[in-house]
């Protein structure tokens, strides 16, 4: 008896324990959102103008001046091995283009690419920002080579203006 309350103790002590290291851990959602605020009050500073709407949702299609896009995350995948992005359209008059974002060659599945922003600055530039993401360790995931990729529609180009493709942490994607 006198060791089964011993035990109860130091049972219900690490359980207390647990839950309060738990609720101090912060967790990656936190500090996206944290990252995401303080480059979203960058942005505005530096004269960025995103076509988020006012809770700061992306619709799906709109307009970045006079160009009319749509994104189409619905899991295009081709079979791009680098990362990067590059610009398409159909041989046919007033045919779409599509600006193409790839991830690269992954081993294995669980990975996806989704545009999270876009933009302009001061000087017309269109900044596209993706969000990378990849499987948990835990995950089960499909073991075969994946090629992550999102898809923006526009029905024409930018005149005479730069794109740039980022990541959530800044880091651009190269034109291929």
């Amino acid at each position: 008896m006198k060791y089964t309350r011993l035990i109860s103790s130091i049972l219900i002590t690490a359980a207390f324990a647990g839950i309060i290291a738990g609720c101090s851990k912060k967790t990656t959602g936190e500090t996206t959102a944290a990252t995401s605020t303080t480059a979203t009050s960058a942005a505005a500073a530096s004269g960025y103008t995103s076509v988020k709407d006012p809770d700061g949702n992306l619709p799906a299609s709109g307009k970045i001046g006079d160009i009319e896009y749509t994104i189409n995350d619905n899991g295009y995948s081709g079979q791009q091995k680098k990362r990067g992005y590059y610009i398409d359209t159909l041989d046919e008059p007033n045919a779409p283009y599509f600006i193409i974002i790839c991830s690269g060659e992954k081993s294995t599945g669980g990975y996806d690419i989704n545009i999270t922003d876009i933009g302009t600055d001061p000087s017309g530039k269109w900044i596209i920002t993706v969000e990378e993401t990849s499987p948990e360790p835990t995950s089960v995931v499909t073991e075969a080579f994946t090629y992550p990729a999102t898809v923006l529609q526009v029905n024409k180009l930018p005149a005479e203006t730069e794109i740039e493709v980022v990541n959530t942490k800044g880091v651009p994607f190269d034109k291929i």
